[in-house]
């Protein structure tokens, strides 16, 4: 995943996620029994939440996601983000990757 990723407000927003267990990022991560959550926090301090689902454990892919009436709510501008994984009682988290949410301007209320 870059380390910066670019959206905009009112549209619906998804990226799919490759887990990685090591380093050099060649193996992927088994994500079986693991939940994972993903939060944003803008400038103001605002947090958002994407709904994350995955889609092949074994592989370590997953998908996090917004749709478009929730993006609508959120305020235009930069978001630090991060993923975390929860496996029993360890927690692990993604460095922090920042999300530039633009304004639309076709059909923007």
């Amino acid at each position: 995943m870059s380390n910066e990723i670019t959206a905009k407000r009112g549209d619906t927003f998804g990226e799919d996620v490759i887990a990685y267990s090591d380093d050099a990022m060649t193996q992927p991560r088994d994500l079986t029994g693991v939940v994972i959550a993903c939060q944003g926090k803008h400038t103001t301090g605002q947090k958002i939440t994407f709904s994350t689902t995955i889609i092949d454990a074994p592989n370590g892919l997953f998908r996090i996601e917004a749709d478009a009436v929730t993006t609508a709510n959120w305020p235009p501008g930069l978001y630090d983000v991060d993923i975390e994984f929860k496996e029993g009682t360890v927690v692990n988290s993604t460095d922090t990757f920042r999300l530039n949410l633009l304004e639309d301007i076709t059909n923007a209320n």
